[in-house]
């Protein structure tokens, strides 16, 4: 079947993503802003991590944990990059909301993947089932563990539908690095394996 030439850009999408660049200012912008008073945020309460699940987008996330402070901003940005992660599986097109919580490398990468599976007429469907753990932030720089469970994922091509199973893809977990962004944000930066799950 054709559809085993792309699976090695689908299964290590996460996993095969390279270190960030250093952040360059843009040339000539060189404002002076009045230094004003800088409110001091308030704590973010215990538990209030959103929950991201859409079933009308087909994906699931499991063992939601209770965070509290950055740990619940950090896991919101994950959990917004693995739903613009299986939409751009679903649709061979990268969404806007890449661009606020994906790295520029990050970007590309899925750009080439969604492109290579148009390319092949290969496109996701089903239930993709992601959970989000191991969530330790230290400083400006924050870590996660991801796990992707493909068990209820379709795979479709010109020439049929095929199971998760059938395609060869395998529930894998990979360890993302986030750094700070724009407004106190979070982003994804890099990732990398971290084996089955």
């Amino acid at each position: 079947m054709t559809l085993r030439r792309a699976l090695p850009i689908l299964t290590v999408l996460l996993l095969s993503a390279g270190c960030a660049s250093e952040a360059v200012e843009p040339p000539g912008l060189e404002a002076t802003v009045a230094a004003e008073p800088t409110p001091t945020p308030s704590p973010t309460p215990a538990g209030a991590v959103l929950e991201p699940s859409d079933p009308d987008l087909g994906i699931v996330f499991e063992d939601v944990p209770q965070l509290e402070g950055e740990q619940v901003d950090v896991y919101n940005t994950v959990a917004a990059y693995q739903k613009e992660y299986w939409r751009m599986m679903r649709t061979n097109e990268l969404s806007p909301g890449f661009d606020i919580v994906a790295s520029p490398e990050l970007r590309t990468m899925m750009q080439g993947v969604a492109t290579q599976n148009a390319d092949q007429q290969l496109t996701l469907g089903g239930v993709f089932h992601t959970s989000i753990g191991a969530v330790v932030v230290e400083g400006g720089t924050a870590t996660v563990t991801v796990c992707d469970d493909y068990r209820e994922v379709t795979g479709t091509d010109p020439a049929g539908t095929y199971t998760s199973q059938e395609i060869g893809l395998e529930n894998l977990a990979s360890q993302l690095t986030l750094g700070p962004s724009v407004g106190d944000a979070w982003i994804v930066l890099t990732g990398s394996p971290a084996g089955a799950c």
